[in-house]
């Protein structure tokens, strides 16, 4: 499985729009494969979605995301976690666990652990 997160100074960015970099991490039966920095400053949210799917990624664990960036990231197959926070270590580390804590969909107050909401 192949999941990203939006950084900022170490952490996951409080809002996508403010990230500069993803953490693109490549994992296997819960044992983290490779971790790769993958810049994407000075492009549009909707063209930040180019470099996820170069590089593979399935799951998107965010922050704060604007509701039209979470449903376009659905029609292109990237599963969205948002409301996350904390430092890249310790969300990867709760991720991988399974025991990642996560906010409501945006808009919509739908958790992300009700599947309904996770692909049209």
């Amino acid at each position: 499985m192949v999941f990203a997160l939006p950084v900022l100074d170490g952490r996951v960015a409080p809002r996508l729009s403010l990230a500069s970099d993803f953490l693109v991490v490549r994992e296997s039966a819960g044992a983290i494969e490779e971790k790769k920095v993958v810049h994407i400053e000075g492009v549009t949210p909707f063209e930040k979605a180019g470099p996820l799917k170069d590089e593979g990624v399935e799951v998107l664990i965010c922050s704060g995301i604007e509701r039209v960036f979470f449903d376009y990231l659905k029609t292109v197959r990237i599963r969205v976690v948002p409301e996350v926070a904390g430092s890249l270590d310790e969300v990867i580390a709760s991720y991988l666990k399974g025991t990642l804590s996560t906010g409501p969909v945006p808009e919509t107050g739908v958790r992300v652990q009700d599947e309904s909401d996770e692909y049209p």
